[in-house]
């Protein structure tokens, strides 16, 4: 019957998800690849066995996750004029709840959103203790100093698995790990003075 079908809703809009609370047949889901997940579920030996295999390699997903990040290109990004990113490591790769976005009898496609704390070591000109000149209006710096800062970034995860089956058996043949935007480098906003030394 019509009247009964079940509506889905993409969308993060706090009013939209009180309205789909309110009304049963709407349905509220958070992003795209979390409906597809939802449509591609209905085959179900697939969708866990796959599901199964990314829970039980996840170790081996987050290393090389942290091995392709911190292969990737770094500036800084910041009012610190001149100032370089020296290095950078990744120190711990958060959970991640995968996505079935496409599936079919040989291969499939799964997304995440992936949380990583990082380390970077920026350097650049010493302003802070250089000489201005009033006559040029400009710092004239001696030194250069160093800042080191701990922080947060997100990136969306790309894992394509090739696989063959035979009689209800599943063989993976191959998996691919790609880590969305780091070919424009991984953009970091290291200051010369910390925020925290304005309070």
């Amino acid at each position: 019957m019509k009247g009964r079908e079940e509506i889905y809703v993409v969308s993060e809009d706090k009013d939209l998800i009180t309205f789909c609370e309110d009304n049963p047949r709407f349905i509220q889901i958070d992003s795209l690849s979390k409906l597809l997940d939802l449509y591609n579920a209905h085959d179900e030996d697939r969708s866990k066995f796959i599901k199964d295999y990314i829970e039980e390699h996840e170790e081996e997903i987050k290393q090389t996750i942290k091995s392709l990040i911190e292969d990737a290109d770094a500036y800084n990004s910041s009012t610190w004029e001149d100032a370089e990113v020296d290095e950078f490591s990744i120190l711990g790769v958060g959970d991640f709840d995968p996505s079935i976005i496409h599936i079919d009898d040989e291969s499939c496609q799964i997304v995440c959103d992936v949380e990583v704390n990082y380390r970077v070591s920026v350097t650049g000109p010493d302003y802070a203790n250089g000489r201005y000149d009033r006559e040029d209006d400009v710092i004239y710096t001696f030194e250069d100093t160093t800042q080191i800062e701990d922080g947060k970034l997100e990136f969306t995860v790309e894992i394509d698995l090739s696989y063959e089956v035979d009689d209800g058996e599943f063989t993976i043949q191959n998996m691919d790990i790609s880590v969305q935007g780091l070919s424009g480098g991984i953009e970091f906003s290291v200051e010369e003075t910390p925020y925290e030394d304005y309070r």
